[in-house]
């Protein structure tokens, strides 16, 4: 995917990255195997379908990846806020005060 990546956004690089894929066709995985025909064949390709298979996916990918990681962080500060606030009687687990710390740098961040 990178290989690719390269290729589509530096035409110059293009037809060394053909060949550096067409070596990895003889890969043992097929997963590897198949990817390297798709990219092969979009690199064949118009300019614009070029662009759509290879550049705006990457960006999607990197866009949602992003988004996911923010939606991880944001329920484990509603976890940790969550156990904070039920952990005051003095039964808090050992590993609670670390999830404290993270809670509290979460909220002077959002500050």
């Amino acid at each position: 995917s990178a290989l690719a990546k390269f290729a589509a956004l530096c035409p110059p690089l293009r037809q060394s990255v053909k060949v550096l894929l067409q070596r990895v066709m003889q890969d043992n995985d097929d997963e590897v195997r198949d990817r390297a025909v798709f990219y092969t064949n979009a690199l064949d390709s118009s300019e614009e379908d070029i662009k759509t298979f290879i550049v705006d996916v990457a960006e999607s990918t990197a866009n949602r990846r992003a988004a996911l990681n923010r939606d991880k962080d944001d329920e484990l500060a509603v976890a940790g806020a969550a156990e904070e606030a039920g952990g005051e009687g003095g039964g808090a687990a050992a590993g609670s005060s670390a999830t404290e710390q993270v809670v509290r740098q979460h909220k002077q961040i959002e500050k």
